[in-house]
């Protein structure tokens, strides 16, 4: 099993000279998995509360270690409740200081993340899934300013152990390959349930990410 080290829960403000990543993906990929994989689940996962009353928990991304690297590491937010893309009219719904703070961080986080980790699921019921998200994924950079060629990505193509399986219907790497475009991007064949390959995807975002960030 991969081990990560939480080494502070210290919100990013520019000051670590460290690569930041953050993770995307559509919901039920595997992020929280790949990220618990790697010992980050608790301090990456942003805590929204879902009903009123809850009080709001850690926004923003964290520092983290893995291996002999540190660097900023952001889950981003998982739960029931539909968030809309940054531009959309939609944040009206959502009133109150604590959803545009949310709002905020969001926006903030990706004008200074260096590369995203995106957690691809492989089933082929879920390729509309991982396209709405990759293209939301575009249109929130655009919105904050940034250009999608200058953030690379790397897709963790997850869920690879259920390949053979009963009932299982995966697209194969090159199918996968051909529907998920970016201008600077790497494919990598993981399942975060039982470790493969989760290692060479976070070598390899970490690679492109360092080299965002010395640009």
């Amino acid at each position: 099993m991969l081990r990560g080290v939480v080494v502070s829960e210290r919100r990013y403000d520019g000051a670590v000279e460290s690569p930041f990543i953050m993770f995307e993906g559509p919901a039920l990929a595997g992020a929280r998995e790949l990220a618990s994989r790697l010992g980050w689940l608790d301090a990456c996962r942003w805590q929204v509360p879902q009903l009123a009353g809850v009080e709001w928990g850690r926004l923003g991304p964290v520092l983290v270690r893995w291996r002999d690297r540190t660097m900023m590491a952001e889950l981003g937010y998982r739960g029931p409740l539909w968030i809309p893309p940054l531009e959309s009219d939609e944040w009206t719904e959502y009133r109150g200081p604590d959803w545009s703070r949310f709002r905020s961080v969001v926006a903030d986080s990706l004008r200074r993340v260096d590369a995203v980790l995106f957690i691809a699921d492989s089933q082929h019921a879920r390729l509309e899934a991982n396209l709405e998200r990759l293209q939301r994924l575009g249109s929130n950079l655009r919105y904050v300013g940034r250009l999608p060629e200058v953030v690379p990505v790397v897709f963790a193509l997850n869920k690879r152990d259920l390949e053979g399986k009963a009932g299982a219907q995966l697209l194969s790497v090159a199918e996968l390959q051909m529907e998920l475009r970016w201008p600077v991007c790497r494919y990598v064949e993981t399942s975060a349930r039982t470790g493969r390959g989760v290692d060479e995807a976070v070598a390899q975002v970490l690679e492109l990410a360092g080299r965002e960030h010395d640009a």
